[in-house]
């Protein structure tokens, strides 16, 4: 089991950009795709990177305001196959997320094998 604590994503608005017909990642994403990749060095190709996988997800919002839950998984799931915790996020067959209450802006991630 991996366990990965990384600051709140940012939403898919502000990590996607498109200009004509060409798409890329925005200054913020990139930030947060660099400290994922900081957060995961660890991981890297570690004996999960090509098993099938369940994610658990505690999401502490950084402020009151309404969040949808599904904006996280994206941007983060995206981030940790890029910092090459997981080969591919097709691996993954579970996925529980959670809100929780206290306002810290950071996610807790725990990876661990599925066991179907």
């Amino acid at each position: 089991m991996i366990t990965i604590t990384l600051p709140w994503p940012v939403t898919i608005n502000h990590y996607w950009g498109r200009k004509g017909n060409r798409t890329f990642i925005l200054p913020r994403g990139l930030l947060f795709r660099k400290q994922t990749a900081l957060e995961c060095i660890p991981y890297v190709k570690s004996e999960l990177y090509d098993k099938r996988l369940s994610l658990f997800i505690c999401a502490f919002p950084p402020d009151k305001r309404l969040r949808d839950l599904d904006n996280v998984l994206k941007i983060l799931m995206d981030s940790l196959q890029h910092a090459e915790v997981y080969k591919n996020d097709y691996q993954i067959d579970s996925i529980y997320i959670k809100r929780m209450p206290d306002l810290l802006g950071q996610v807790v991630v725990k990876i661990e094998e599925c066991v179907i």
